[in-house]
């Protein structure tokens, strides 16, 4: 495909997958464009950022010099709404400019990430569209707002593309409309240099947990990381659980592990650079993702592609990934205890090895992100055939 092939992606350019998607596009001789609300460091040849700003002040702006006649009204909207707040800050980067920028762009396709945020912005536009369904967007948002569900319905009825990640996503997409013929899986998996490289083997590794979830929410559960943890450091004196993300959760978190006397074995770094996301899962055995709701997880691809054990809760995604007792566990994410002993369990099992290479096998399967990407590509130019 030559590269005046062009896609104008609407989504977060902070975001580690918007990221990556346009630079595997860009790998396909593709002219990406990425218009956002706050953008990201450069990216590489062949993507170009378009900055809209913040809908609250600008592209400038932080939180110490925001106007109190927007803050304000801003900050009581979130509060009893955050639906709205959401709803509103979408309708004021519109204003900001998203038709006007499309159409200097002027793209093949413009391919919007996450539903119910940039997702919306496309009701505004006349060109070929298409979609990415994230999982939350439709399995959380959509189910917990009749006006964010009616919103994304229209939406979705004027997409020609959309791809999912998970199967349970694809089957709240029929039920919103979409049409069969309209669907393309894409799960964000590993790339296919992190495949070529052979990692340490489980067996021979610290008994090391780690945990990747945001801290933002108590929806990720990683409170319950912490508390059934505890249970695993009782039982065995050389574990360690690293967590390794950021969040307004972080400090009680933290204050939990010292509660719980495990605050020596438990170690908050932060965020991540994806770059290092890898290399830090070659270093652990056990990996933990225990949410409420999730579609297909990235990293827990990119565990499962380092050799880790892992330990989700029992979401349908999940299950795809891993089977329970056999090549991981799966359990009740909202049980402590439930999780401590499959953690015991995937420490001291005696087929690490042989789970990690099944587990490898299966990312090369159906999990290798720039052939998943190409797959889709392919259904975005057909669009415009």
């Amino acid at each position: 495909m030559s590269r005046t092939f062009r896609v104008c992606i609407l989504g977060n350019a902070r975001s580690p997958h918007v990221r990556r998607l346009a630079t595997a596009l860009a790998a396909l001789h593709v002219d990406v464009h990425i218009v956002c609300s706050g953008a990201g460091d450069p990216l590489g040849p062949g993507v170009e950022v378009h900055d809209l700003g913040s809908w609250s002040t600008g592209p400038t702006a932080d939180s110490s010099t925001t106007p109190i006649w927007i803050a304000c009204p801003r900050a009581l909207i979130r509060r009893f709404s955050p639906t709205l707040a959401a709803l509103l800050g979408d309708v004021l980067i519109v204003r900001r400019g998203v038709r006007r920028k499309v159409r200097s762009i002027a793209p093949d396709i413009v391919y919007a990430q996450y539903v119910t945020s940039a997702g919306l912005w496309t009701l505004v536009l006349g060109r070929p569209i298409a979609l990415a369904a994230w999982g939350s967007d439709i399995l959380v948002d959509c189910r917990h707002s009749r006006l964010t569900r009616a919103l994304a319905r229209v939406a979705l009825r004027r997409a020609a593309v959309v791809s999912y990640d998970s199967d349970d996503v694809r089957a709240e997409l029929l039920t919103l409309g979409v049409p069969e013929t309209r669907l393309v899986r894409l799960d964000f998996g590993v790339d296919r240099a992190e495949l070529d490289v052979e990692p340490v083997a489980p067996s021979q590794r610290d008994p090391t947990v780690i945990a990747f979830r945001s801290l933002e929410r108590e929806s990720y559960r990683v409170r319950e990381t912490v508390v059934a943890f505890a249970a695993v450091a009782a039982e065995m004196s050389d574990a360690r659980l690293v967590v390794a993300n950021d969040g307004v959760l972080r400090p009680a978190l933290e204050r939990l592990a010292g509660d719980l006397g495990i605050v020596e074995r438990v170690r908050f770094i932060g965020k991540v650079p994806h770059a290092e996301v890898i290399a830090l899962l070659r270093t652990a055995r056990v990996y933990v993702s225990i949410p409420e709701s999730d579609g297909t997880s990235a990293t827990l691809l990119e565990a499962l592609a380092a050799g880790c054990f892992p330990v989700v809760s029992d979401l349908p995604a999940n299950r795809e990934w891993v089977r329970d007792r056999t090549t991981g566990r799966v359990v009740d994410g909202a049980d402590s205890s439930a999780v401590g002993a499959a953690i015991l369990d995937g420490l001291g099992r005696d087929d690490l090895d042989a789970i990690a290479d099944s587990n490898r096998d299966l990312i090369r399967t159906r999990g290798v992100f720039e052939e998943n990407v190409a797959v889709v590509m392919a259904h975005l130019a057909g669009v415009t055939r």
